[in-house]
This record gives structure tokens, sequence and C-alpha cells, in this order.
């Protein structure tokens, strides 16, 4: 798998449910060029700025995920962070943490 590929979310989950950009795009009934334009922003700072609501509602029921979790997959903050130290949602770690245990785990998936 390429480099990139792993340090863009996006496109790493869309890998993990084995789809498209196209089968992407038509789930969240968005253009494929807004799709791909979604996808490669997704590493950085500012991704989901210029996107309406209801397209990050799309983007995130097309991979699957709550809008929250969509915004902490791309941003890597805490859902329901208030800024106090205290998270309602999981502890956030860092992506090599991430593959690992994703390894991990599909290996007693299949």
């Amino acid at each position: 798998m390429p480099v990139e590929a792993v340090l863009n979310p996006v496109k790493q989950r869309r890998a993990e449910l084995s789809i498209t950009q196209q089968e992407a795009a038509q789930r969240s009934d968005v253009s494929l060029a807004t799709w791909r334009r979604f996808e490669n922003t997704a590493t950085a700072a500012n991704a989901l700025d210029g996107f309406r609501p209801d397209n990050l509602r799309a983007f995130a029921r097309a991979l699957k995920l709550s809008v929250a979790t969509l915004r902490q997959l791309i941003t890597a903050e805490p859902v329901g962070d208030t800024g106090t130290g205290v998270s309602n949602g999981p502890a956030i770690v860092d992506r090599q943490t991430v593959e690992i245990v994703r390894l991990f785990n599909n290996s007693f998936t299949g």
C-alpha cells in the first residue's frame, strides 16, 4: 500500500470498506469531483472547511461513520472535547498506534 494511502484516513477508511471513489461519491450523493476534493484534502489542517454540513453528513454516511467520528478521524480531535481536559469521547492515539491495533484486530477477524 502506498505511504500516502496510509497517511490519508479517508482513503484508508474507503479501502477498509472496499469501495471505489466512484462508489463512495454515489453513496454520498455528491459528484466524483467533490468526493475527490474531500478525499485529497483530508490530511490538511482545515480539511473540512468549505464543505456544507449536508455534504459532511453524506461523506460520513458513505464511510459508515458518524459526523463526529469523521471529524475526529480527519482532525485527530477528541469527540466531545470541551477544552476542560475531560473528554466524553474515546482517547485519541497517534496513527501508528491505530495502525498497529487495526493490524492486530484484522489478524483475528481475517
